[in-house]
């Protein structure tokens, strides 16, 4: 539930809204607000008509009645406590931009406050920083993903330099090595990558990584490199695997997919080894993830904070805080 400050053009003393009982005096009231009305008040700031369930002056008068103007005005998010979450990895390309708007009004009304767009190619790049110019708040990440990688994108690292200066962009990725799902194209894959890595060096920007079939080969080369920034994406080792990434100087991002499709006995265990100081959360969410039956979208972290919280015995606020605290540290420059 998210809270808010709302103030009634006239006084009561004791009000609930939607069943939720609040003190005030007689000059102005305020309420907690379910989540659901939130988005329709920031939207349109002056909510006409809202169904007040109870009423009870000092004398126990109780009656139903609508506010005819109320204006709602967000509680800080330091007064809070600074409760929110982020989704650090979500392909934002392929959607309408009626199911984006949808997508982006239900993430912010429940407190889902960052979203990382990242790009799996260089048109895919170009076309989620597209999708930010058109909802502006999303964060982009472009690169050239392992599975996509090709001689070609050898002579495109101007392109790629352009898309990385432009304002929305404050990452790269997806990048990395996949020898499991492409192990005939090593070849291609490590060179792509290496013009990535140098990039982020140069730049000063952390990279989303991706990494499979190749854990001791990436380790081995980032090691070489003064420092390391970014996050280890799609995380679904062992507690050792995860110290590891970590030892390089990365946060580990833990998604629906590593509970599910990924978990068991030592997937839980390399999470609940996993400080939370060092972690993220994501969905890899996409249009067919979201359409199908995963039904994957930003607001999937919210769940995902849940159950790592009950894992490291913490509530799922207290998750979704912290590795938005981490997303912001690493998205730094």
């Amino acid at each position: 539930m998210r809270e808010a400050s709302c103030t009634l053009d006239q006084g009561f003393s004791v009000f609930t809204v939607i069943g939720i009982s609040h003190s005030a005096n007689t000059d102005q009231a305020e309420a907690n607000v379910p989540e659901q009305l939130i988005s329709r008040m920031v939207a349109q700031d002056i909510v006409h008509i809202l169904e007040i369930v109870q009423v009870q002056e000092y004398h126990q008068l109780t009656e139903v009645f609508t506010a005819p103007i109320m204006r709602l005005k967000t509680v800080d998010q330091q007064d809070l406590g600074g409760i929110m979450y982020s989704d650090s990895h979500s392909h934002l390309d392929g959607y309408t931009d009626e199911q984006m708007a949808t997508l982006l009004a239900e993430a912010k009304a429940r407190e889902v406050e960052i979203v990382i767009g990242v790009g799996s190619d260089l048109d895919r790049s170009e076309a989620t920083i597209e999708v930010a110019r058109r909802f502006p708040g999303i964060t982009v990440a472009v690169g050239i993903h392992p599975w996509w990688a090709t001689p070609a994108d050898l002579e495109r690292g101007a392109r790629l330099r352009q898309l990385l200066s432009q304002k929305e962009v404050a990452a790269i990725g997806e990048v990395g090595i996949d020898l499991e799902k492409n192990p005939s194209t090593g070849d291609v894959q490590w060179p792509v990558f290496e013009m990535q890595l140098g990039l982020a060096r140069e730049l000063n920007m952390p990279m989303l990584l991706h990494c499979k079939g190749a854990k001791k080969e990436m380790q081995d080369r980032l090691r070489k490199e003064s420092s390391v920034r970014g996050v280890m994406h799609g995380f679904a080792g062992t507690a050792v695997d995860a110290e590891s990434w970590m030892e390089l100087g990365l946060y580990i991002g833990i998604g629906m997919r590593t509970l599910t499709r990924n978990f068991g006995p030592e997937v839980q265990q390399a999470i609940q080894s996993i400080p939370l100081d060092r972690m993220l959360l994501e969905t890899d969410s996409s249009v067919r993830s979201y359409t199908g039956e995963e039904n994957l979208q930003p607001t999937t972290v919210i769940e995902v904070a849940e159950r790592v919280g009950r894992m490291h015995g913490v509530t799922g606020q207290e998750v979704g805080r912290l590795t938005t605290a981490n997303l912001r540290a690493m998205l730094k420059r």
